[in-house]
């Protein structure tokens, strides 16, 4: 995992990616939310598929770093995470 990461909010989504047996995550808008302890997603999360793939994004960053990408699916409210098999581990 990158360094500095490990307090971020997204934090336990990313650890329930890394448990994940599967190649694919299929979780809501409202799941994630509950997961990262919020009500709602920030907006632009909800408004914006960019949102989930931006490599500016410290979200993005950290499931990207354990090998996955993720698709919005704004018509059922929901987010497609796929294992990519890249891991991005920080070197000291």
């Amino acid at each position: 995992m990158p360094r500095g990461y490990r307090n971020s909010d997204y934090q336990p989504l990313v650890d329930l990616l890394a448990a994940s047996h599967d190649d694919e995550v299929v979780l809501t808008f409202k799941e994630i939310a509950a997961l990262i302890g919020r009500r709602t997603l920030p907006e632009s999360a909800v408004m914006r598929v960019t949102w989930w793939r931006s490599k500016h994004n410290s979200a993005v960053m950290l499931w990207t770093a354990i090998g996955w990408q993720a698709r919005a699916d704004r018509d059922h409210l929901r987010v497609i995470f796929t294992r990519t098999g890249d891991r991005t581990e920080s070197r000291e």
